[in-house]
C-alpha cells in the first residue's frame, strides 16, 4: 500500500491554475497512493463542469484523519505549515529574481518545494531558501494530439496568444516582424487575444512609433482575433512565436510543439529551439521583479530561419528539415507526460 496523500489545489477554477491543478490530479492518480483532494479559490474563475475522467466525488470526500504528505499548489504567499505530515509546495514562477517578494517566509515552512524548471529552481535556490527544492516537469495530457493533421495554409503563417499583459513584450515581436519581412513576402502574423481592440491600439501606437514607414498603412498588415479554443489554434497556423518575459514554462508552447508547430520562444526555462536572453531588464511589474527580455536581432533571424525552412521542399515536395524539428521537439514531450511526471513526484514521497 502506498502513502495517504493529500492535494490542495485551485483544479475547480477555470484558468490556467485550474488546468495545471487537474493535470497534477492525474499526475498523481497514476501512482499507487491513496489520494485525496480539496479545493482552493485563487480567483472567481469557477470551472461549471468538471472533467469526467476524474471521479471528484470520491477523492473530495474520503478524507483521512491523517496524511504522510499534504501538496500545496497554490501561490507562496498561501503556504501553511501542517503538522506531522511532509509538507510540498508547487510554484510557478514568471520572473528572474524573488528579490523584495517575501516569499522566502512562506516557502521556509515547507519541506520541499516543486518548480517546473531548473531555471526556476536555480532562482529560488539563489535566494535565502533552506527548503528543498526540486524540479518536475509540467505534466500534459498527450493524447490530445493523437488526432488527424488539420491541412494548413500554403503561406507561412507565424502566430502568438496574448496575455494583455506588460509581460507579453509584444512590441519586440512586432518589431522583428516588421523589420525583417517586406510587405510583399509570403509571412503572416496572427495575434490571438482577449481584447482584440486594445490589442490593435497598441499595434497602431508602436507604428506611429518606430516610423518604419511615413504612412502605417504601409506597414505589412497583421491579423488580431479574438481568443478561441487554443487547440484550434495551434492546428490553424505553422510556428508559435511568443516574446513572452515570463520565466515559467508556458502551457501554449507545449501545446504548440505538440501539434506539430515550430516554435519561436524565449530561451529561458525550455529546452526545445529558443532564442537568446538579453541581460535582466527592470520592470515597475508585480513587486519591482526582474524579468528577461530578447536580442530583437536573434528574434529576427530565427524567423528567417523559419521562413527559409518552410519554402524549401525537396523533390517530393516535402519539407524534411521542418518536419525533422517538429518530431524532435515533440519526443521531448515525453517528459511531461502524466505516468512520467507521477513517477517523479513518487520519487518525491
Amino acid at each position: 500500500m502506498g502513502k495517504s496523500i493529500l492535494f490542495i489545489g485551485p483544479y475547480r477554477q477555470s484558468d490556467g491554475w485550474g488546468d495545471f491543478a487537474l493535470d497534477y490530479i492525474r499526475s498523481l492518480l497514476t501512482t499507487y497512493n491513496a489520494i485525496s483532494i480539496s479545493p482552493v479559490y485563487m480567483s472567481n474563475q469557477i470551472r461549471r463542469e468538471l472533467p469526467q475522467d476524474i471521479d471528484f466525488n470520491h477523492l473530495e470526500n474520503n478524507a483521512k484523519k491523517h496524511y504522510d504528505i499534504t501538496i500545496q499548489h497554490v501561490l507562496p504567499p498561501l503556504f501553511t505549515k501542517i503538522h506531522n505530515t511532509k509538507n510540498i509546495g508547487i510554484c510557478q514562477f514568471d520572473t528572474y529574481s524573488i528579490d523584495n517578494s517575501y516569499w522566502e517566509i512562506f516557502i521556509n515552512q515547507l519541506d520541499t518545494l516543486i518548480v517546473n524548471t531548473t531555471d526556476e529552481a536555480s532562482i529560488f535556490k539563489k535566494s535565502k531558501l533552506y527548503t528543498k527544492i526540486k524540479c518536475v516537469p509540467r505534466p500534459i495530457n498527450l493524447q490530445k494530439f493523437d488526432v488527424e493533421p488539420v491541412p494548413r495554409p500554403t503561406q507561412l503563417q507565424f502566430y502568438n496568444i496574448l496575455e494583455n499583459t506588460d509581460r507579453d513584450n509584444l512590441d519586440a515581436l512586432l518589431i522583428a516582424f516588421y523589420r525583417e519581412f517586406k510587405i510583399w513576402e509570403r509571412a503572416s502574423l496572427y495575434l490571438y487575444s482577449n481584447n482584440p481592440s486594445q490589442t490593435n491600439e497598441k499595434v497602431e501606437q508602436l507604428k506611429t512609433k518606430l516610423r518604419l514607414f511615413k504612412d502605417n498603412k504601409l506597414y505589412k498588415p497583421l491579423h488580431i482575433l479574438p481568443l478561441i479554443n487554443t487547440d484550434e489554434i495551434h492546428q490553424k497556423h505553422h510556428c508559435f512565436i511568443s516574446t513572452n518575459m515570463s520565466v515559467g514554462l508556458s502551457l501554449n508552447h507545449m501545446e504548440a510543439v505538440g501539434f506539430n508547430n515550430q516554435v519561436i520562444v524565449n530561451g529561458f526555462s525550455t529546452a526545445y529551439p529558443v532564442l537568446i536572453t538579453n541581460p535582466p531588464l527592470k520592470e515597475i511589474y508585480n513587486g519591482r521583479n526582474t524579468w528577461k527580455s530578447i536580442h530583437i536581432d536573434v528574434l529576427q533571424k530565427k524567423m528567417r530561419r523559419i521562413f527559409n525552412m518552410f519554402y524549401k521542399q525537396d523533390i517530393t515536395g516535402i519539407n524534411s528539415q521542418w518536419y525533422v524539428d517538429c518530431e524532435r521537439n515533440k519526443d521531448l514531450l515525453q517528459a511531461h507526460s502524466y505516468k512520467f511526471v507521477g513517477e517523479r513526484l513518487n520519487d518525491l514521497f
